[in-house]
C-alpha cells in the first residue's frame, strides 16, 4: 500500500469526471479514499480531503445532492480540524 497508488486512482477519478462519466469516478474516488483511510488510520490528512471533495464533485455530477452534501461537510471539517492541528 503506498500513497502513490491512492494518488492514481485520484487521477483515474477526475479523469473520468472530466469526460463526464461521474459512476465510474465514484468508483476510483471511493477506492481513493479507501486507501487514504487504510494510510492515514487518524484519518486527518489533506489528501483525506480531497478525496471526499472529489466525491462531492463527482456525486453532484451523478445527480445525488445528498451525497454531494455529505461529503462536502466531511471535506469542510476535515479542513477546519487540520488547521487547528
Amino acid at each position: 500500500m503506498h500513497p502513490d497508488i491512492a494518488g492514481s486512482y485520484n487521477n483515474l477519478g477526475n479523469a473520468y469526471m472530466n469526460l463526464g462519466e461521474y459512476r465510474k469516478a465514484i468508483e476510483y474516488h471511493e477506492k481513493s479514499l479507501s486507501l487514504r483511510l487504510k494510510l492515514y488510520p487518524d484519518g486527518m490528512h489533506p489528501d483525506i480531503a480531497q478525496s471526499y471533495r472529489n466525491l462531492s464533485l463527482a456525486y453532484g455530477g451523478a445527480g445525488e445532492q445528498a451525497r454531494v452534501e455529505e461529503y462536502a461537510k466531511k471535506a469542510d471539517d476535515l479542513d477546519t480540524r487540520l488547521e487547528g492541528k
